[in-house]
């Protein structure tokens, strides 16, 4: 009962090792104030199961090779990454509530094979917590340190060169442009929108977005009162067409209790319509609508529009935040790339 039991793996990209001790945890501050000799930074979360719901975001079965950014502060962790068709940009974050421990500089960047991580981090329960250290020994790896139920398991992950998964954003820009449409819709009515399009997902269907101005006082008089006649009006109107079929969902003002503030150019015009790949826009955003508790959505002048999510958490000490970036179809046909900034906008 007082001896160790180790078990190891060697796999490609990870080493990956169990040990059953007797009980015992992990403690934060503590063990996470202690860096071993090497190691720059050290973060530990009471939850691993967090860390791996933000991944799933990031995670498609079809890009197994992605690699991510990622970028250590103080307040915490941040992901990112592109789409191969470059149309698209997503960030993760994750803010905790136990200071990240720093030698020397105080933000380190590298870069991460997903799915390795993904898979590794998969196997855990919301009971597990971690803690993640690097670079770990004279290599550039990533280790973590997993603890449930009295089994802690190592994992070791090969961290890439910076050039190998360096990424151009020029198309994209998170900061997006002055005059800009925000609109807060309610979780559920923006995740049943976008459902509505999943039977509909294939290579070359797009997406058409409608934003629409609040109608004026008398159009609203006529319809039973300014009240009524407001909510019931649509404000905005997803589109799909696919050779002789047509979807079309129309979100009402009601929708948008917490706020629907259109650009003045847009309130002028009446309404402005952009359109997006629908796999862009489903692949992004999906699993991100299904756990969120919050959503804001920018579109700028151009049509790039900011998804942005506030998340569940399964540890009341961290805070979740997701946003995907979609360059709309006109841009990328623009032969005059966009300014961009990768500013937080959350």
């Amino acid at each position: 009962p007082n001896l160790a039991h180790q078990f190891c793996w060697n796999i490609p990209l990870y080493d990956f090792t169990i040990m059953l001790e007797p009980p015992g945890s992990m403690s934060a501050p503590g063990v996470a104030s202690n860096l071993p000799p090497g190691a720059r930074f050290r973060c530990f979360l009471k939850t691993a199961r967090d860390l791996t719901n933000l991944l799933a975001l990031l995670h498609k079965d079809k890009a197994k090779r992605r690699n991510i950014r990622c970028e250590a502060r103080p307040q915490g962790l941040k992901f990112s990454s592109q789409s191969s068709a470059k149309d698209v940009m997503v960030v993760a974050w994750l803010r905790t509530s136990t200071p990240i421990t720093f030698v020397g500089s105080t933000e380190e960047e590298f870069s991460l094979p997903l799915d390795p991580l993904f898979q590794c981090l998969q196997i855990f329960s919301e009971r597990a917590s971690i803690l993640m250290t690097y670079p770990s020994g004279d290599s550039n790896c990533l280790h973590l340190l997993m603890e449930e139920d009295g089994a802690r398991t190592e994992c070791t992950v090969q961290t890439v060169h910076s050039e190998e998964a360096s990424s151009d954003f020029t198309a994209i820009g998170l900061g997006l442009e002055e005059p800009k449409s925000q609109l807060l819709p309610d979780p559920g009515s923006w995740r049943r929108a976008l459902a509505e399009f999943h039977e509909r997902k294939m290579d070359g269907a797009t997406l058409q977005l409608t934003l629409k101005a609040p109608p004026p006082p008398q159009a609203n008089a006529a319809g039973g009162g300014a009240s009524a006649g407001l909510s019931n009006s649509s404000a905005v109107v997803f589109e799909s067409t696919m050779l002789s079929s047509q979807v079309q969902v129309e979100l009402p003002f009601s929708a948008f209790k917490e706020g629907f503030k259109l650009a003045e150019p847009v309130e002028q015009a009446g309404q402005v319509s952009h359109s997006y790949y629908l796999t862009s826009v489903l692949d992004s955003c999906m699993k991100a609508a299904k756990e969120a508790t919050a959503v804001r959505i920018h579109v700028d002048p151009v049509g790039r529009m900011s998804c942005e999510f506030v998340l569940k958490s399964r540890a009341n000490e961290s805070q979740l935040f997701f946003q995907a970036a979609i360059c709309p179809m006109a841009a990328l046909q623009d032969d005059h790339p966009m300014a961009t900034t990768l500013e937080d906008v959350l």
